[in-house]
């Protein structure tokens, strides 16, 4: 019997295969190795981030790894509140922000945005947002760094309400409205810096800012409404303007204010702004002498 004419063929390809085989070993062999360190933990990451719409003409966009949102665009925020929401969520909520950046051309900061952000430590607010709405950032408890910057006209009810660590607060003199309860009980707040166009120091706008030491209202404010400082139990020393016609009930009560005020015309008439004062309600205290001298100037007052 002969032998197939097809065993050469089929010998002849094992043979170039296993060649190929050993070739390519060979050549694995003299590679330089990869070093690990290319990959894996060592990689530099791409950073995380997540962006949308927060108005007409208005964007976000979230930074993971720094966790700071950046608000900008041209115009107004969304409001989110229930009566405005049509489908919207504050889209931030679920997020940690550490920083606010809020860039020039945002018109607003919108109702309650940012309310509750617990781990939020600075913001700085340009010129072009003309109004902060109402809770913007109440409850930002570990917030400190807080720059309000010339150009703003309006604070809104509790816009900085229980932020527990704002130390200082300078107001532009472009600031003409600040409603009520607007840094209320911001125990750590101590220096307070006004706006010159100021009318009125609205109902409860510091009420129990507790470490809050010394006051001066500018020239221009006409009234302090009811409880404005009340339970500033630091406050020792106001300064209150010749412009200033009415003080409200309570406004300068459970303070320990001495001085600044019993010159003050207003301060004689509105007797019941100081209500609660320790040298106000009791006649036996160690402020006896100025606790009658507002008692007379005030009967004096009310006989004319």
């Amino acid at each position: 019997m002969q032998p197939s004419s097809n065993i050469f063929p089929m010998k002849k390809i094992l043979s170039i295969f296993l060649l190929y085989i050993m070739a390519t070993a060979a050549s694995h062999a003299f590679l330089p190795s990869v070093p690990t360190s290319l990959f894996g933990s060592q990689v530099p990451k791409v950073e995380e981030v997540d962006s949308g719409k927060c108005g007409k003409h208005v964007m976000w966009k979230y930074h993971a790894r720094t966790k700071a949102l950046e608000i900008y665009g041209d115009g107004p925020m969304w409001t989110y509140d229930k009566a405005s929401l049509v489908g919207r969520g504050i889209p931030w909520k679920s997020k940690t922000i550490k920083t606010l950046i809020v860039r020039e051309g945002v018109k607003s900061i919108a109702q309650g945005v940012f309310k509750s952000s617990g781990e939020l430590t600075s913001v700085i607010i340009p010129g072009s947002v003309k109004r902060i709405g109402k809770s913007a950032f109440e409850d930002c408890r570990k917030l400190t760094y807080v720059v309000i910057t010339n150009g703003v006209k309006e604070i809104g009810e509790k816009a900085f309400a229980d932020c527990q660590n704002i130390w200082t607060i300078s107001f532009p003199n472009s600031v003409k409205i600040m409603e009520s309860h607007a840094f209320f009980n911001c125990k750590t707040l101590r220096t307070v810096n006004l706006s010159n166009s100021l009318k009125t120091i609205a109902h409860g706008a510091f009420l129990c800012c507790e470490n809050l030491d010394s006051l001066e209202i500018p020239e221009g404010v006409e009234s302090i409404e009811s409880l404005a400082f009340y339970k500033c139990r630091n406050l020792t020393t106001i300064t209150l303007p010749k412009s200033l016609d009415s003080i409200g009930e309570g406004a300068l009560g459970r303070t320990m204010i001495l001085y600044g005020v019993l010159e003050h015309p207003a301060a004689v008439r509105d007797k019941e702004a100081f209500n609660d004062n320790p040298f106000m309600y009791d006649e036996s205290s160690l402020y006896l002498d100025e606790f009658m001298e507002i008692k007379r100037r005030a009967e004096e007052y009310e006989k004319k």
